[in-house]
């Protein structure tokens, strides 16, 4: 038996492993049985004791696959095929049932369907549905060889049972279907899970590029009304160029002419600001009609005649502000602001050069008076507010105070027609005018005769415009004591034959002096004639009482009614002693009776004249207006109210000696203004004259007397 196994064991191991090694050496088997190998795998030799035999599948079928009943193809024909003989074109065969299986719904690669999509219940649901429609073929590749099985009941059948063991590293059938179609499920999955991104995405660019069209197409849209928009500015400007270019080649244009250009200016701007508001404030439109306004200013400031060129500065002025009043409707202050920075700037540019020239060369100050005020007073509004200033300061004060000095009462033109017509324009301005006007005015006074009417029209339109104690300077020092003489001398109270002219010249004063004064005047003056005359009328043995009563009438009438009708005032205290008088007489059985009653009345009105009733009413005007808790200062303040300033003190030393008393314009000192005083310069501060002296060839101030000042201003 031991014999026998031996010479089993030597053949076998003699024997080579595979009949093709006899081509070779047989090294292969010979290192095999150096290992161990005696011709079964495995610790145990329970391993296969075959080889895999080769088959020739169909393509594109895996291993495992199908039962394929393929021939077998022995190692040896197999290689010597290959290196002998040539590859026979492969027939058409007619498939198998593998292949079949392998075409149908197995594991041969199909085109991707996008719609083809479900989960893993749905997927299990439709296979079990397709195998119960078709028959059942299970491949089961755990064993040693492939088999299909075809029945369920087949699975536990003892002819492969016993080969197989249910352990992990063979799972029961159905595991490795159920992970495959996992795998699938997955794979599908993930194709279905990245087209629905890919959708998505190509959803969100849909979107995207379909707004993006909109907001080009809107922008396209908007570009188009803005060419346009361009387009028609650029039209008007060209009308405005053209409107330029037709004033400056038409100079002689009439006022029609002025206000056409103006209102088609006007319009053509609205229009400009209708097509694009903002486009219009961007690109500063108002300051680019400038040229056009100029054109039409320097056309006004070309004509000679000052009438027209005040009625058409007026039309501008108006048509401009029509401009400005449009934009401000519209809720557009920063356009109504340019629009008078561009009429300011055309006034500046084109008209005050030559207004200037005008009034500093070629204007002598008293002609044409009214069209140059009215000309000056349309460039306070066409000005900023520090040219027109500049303007007055430097052209229009100066020639006014040349044209005051210069002026005497022959030249056939008034002070107050010179002057007044500036005052709405120049204010407080003029006031540097105002002691050479009341010096000029007081000479008048001086050297004139009161029956002359032309003095109080003289004086009469300064009340109000020179201040109270300038104008009581005036009236005291000139007016009343000539009236005063005038009375006495010309006022004659005849009954028989009364001319009334004289107090008529008299009472026209009354427009000038305040009432206290023409009161105190008639009293003091007049009134004392009237008793008087009275008495000796009445001191006859039988006088005629109605011609006494038209007589009284007749004067009663002739005083203003304002000093008759108050009780308070000397006249009208005057008018009742008359009818006392008349009464007493009356009363009285002979006329030296008479005379001895009306003694006392005399002798009182002898005493009484203007200037004491003037005194008298001071005094007791200050007594009611001091004030009851200082008694003691009624002295100084009687000197107080009765001197005059230092400046009033000087306009009298330069009215008694024929001094200039003006100012010097733009030029002060410590901010005190200077003054020329006959051949000086002068500056006076706290009530102290300052002279300037030259000393050593240098100019210093000197405080002076008055008198010291005389003489150094001869």
């Amino acid at each position: 038996m031991s014999s026998s196994g031996n010479t089993n064991d030597n053949a076998n191991a003699a024997a080579p492993l595979a009949t093709w090694e006899k081509h070779t050496k047989g090294i292969g088997s010979k290192l095999l049985q150096k290992f161990g190998f005696t011709g079964r795998l495995g610790a145990n030799q329970t391993g296969i004791a075959k080889a895999i035999e080769v088959y020739v599948r169909p393509a594109n079928v895996g291993l495992g696959f199908g039962d394929i009943d393929a021939p077998k193809v022995n190692e040896e024909n197999h290689i010597l095929g290959n290196l002998e003989t040539k590859k026979e074109p492969t027939k058409k065969k007619k498939k198998r049932e593998l292949e079949e299986a392998a075409d149908g719904q197995g594991w041969k690669r199909q085109k991707y369907q996008k719609n083809q999509t479900a989960d893993i219940d749905e997927y299990l649901s439709m296979l079990a549905t397709e195998s119960s429609a078709k028959p059942l073929k299970i491949i089961d590749m755990r064993g040693q060889q492939i088999k299909i099985i075809t029945d369920a009941s087949e699975l536990r059948s003892d002819d492969w049972d016993d080969d197989v063991d249910d352990t992990p590293d063979n799972p029961p059938i159905g595991a490795e279907l159920l992970f495959n179609l996992s795998k699938i499920f997955d794979n599908e999955k993930s194709k279905y899970t990245t087209a629905a991104k890919r959708a998505e995405e190509e959803r969100k660019l849909h979107l995207s590029l379909k707004e993006d069209m909109k907001s080009y197409q809107a922008k396209k849209a908007a570009d188009t009304r803005q060419v346009r928009r361009y387009q028609a500015m650029l039209d008007t400007l060209q009308e405005l160029n053209s409107l330029a270019q037709t004033i400056s080649a038409s100079p002689s244009l009439s006022l029609d002419g002025i206000l056409a250009a103006m209102g088609e200016l006007r319009l053509l701007i609205e229009s400009l600001y209708r097509v694009d508001p903002l486009e219009f404030k961007a690109l500063g439109f108002t300051k680019a009609v400038s040229s056009v306004l100029i054109s039409l200013v320097e056309t006004v400031a070309s004509r000679s005649d000052l009438q027209q060129q005040a009625q058409w500065l007026k039309a501008i002025h108006s048509n401009w502000n029509l401009l400005v009043n449009y934009f401000s409707i519209h809720d557009e202050s920063s356009l109504a602001s340019d629009c008078k920075v561009s009429y300011h700037h055309a006034f500046d540019m084109a008209f005050l050069p030559y207004w200037r020239q005008f009034v500093s060369t070629l204007w002598n100050g008293s002609e044409h008076i009214e069209a140059v005020v009215a000309i000056t007073t349309m460039l306070q509004a066409s000005l900023l507010p520090g040219a027109f200033k500049q303007l007055l300061d430097e052209y229009v004060l100066p020639k006014l105070v040349a044209v005051v000095q210069a002026w005497s009462d022959h030249t056939g033109v008034s002070l107050h027609g010179l002057l007044l017509p500036w005052l709405p324009l120049l204010k407080e301005a003029l006031q540097p005018t105002y002691p050479e006007v009341r010096r000029k005015l007081a000479h008048v006074l001086r050297t004139g005769k009161l029956s002359n009417p032309v003095l109080v029209q003289c004086l009469r339109p300064w009340t109000g415009i020179f201040d109270q104690g300038s104008m009581d300077n005036l009236l005291s020092r000139i007016v009343l004591p000539k009236l005063v003489d005038y009375i006495r001398e010309d006022v004659i109270v005849n009954p028989a034959n009364q001319e009334i002219e004289p107090l008529n010249h008299v009472l026209a004063w009354h427009a000038v002096l305040p009432s206290w004064q023409l009161d105190c005047l008639l009293a003091g003056e007049l009134f004392p004639k009237l008793i008087n005359v009275l008495i000796t009328w009445l001191s006859q043995d039988d006088p005629d009482y109605s011609e006494v009563s038209v007589w009284y009438s007749g004067w009663k009438s002739v005083f203003p009614a304002d000093l008759v009708e108050q009780e308070k005032l000397l006249t009208s205290k005057a008018l009742a002693l008359l009818l006392d008088i008349m009464q007493s007489r009356l009363l009285s059985d002979t006329a030296g009776d008479f005379t001895t009653k009306v003694a006392p009345i005399v002798q009182t009105m002898q005493r009484n004249n203007y200037y004491a009733l003037a005194k008298e009413h001071l005094d007791m005007d200050y007594r009611e207006r001091a004030p009851p808790s200082a008694p003691g200062n009624t002295a100084n303040a009687t000197a107080t109210n009765a001197a005059s300033s230092l400046k009033e003190v000087l306009e009298l030393l330069a009215e008694q000696h024929g001094f200039i008393f003006a100012p010097k314009f733009g030029k002060s000192v410590q901010g005190k203004p200077i003054w020329e005083f006959g051949h000086s310069q002068i500056y006076f501060s706290n009530d102290i004259v300052y002279v300037m002296r030259k000393r050593s060839e240098r100019a210093e101030w000197t405080a002076v007397s008055l008198s010291d000042l005389i003489d150094l201003s001869r």
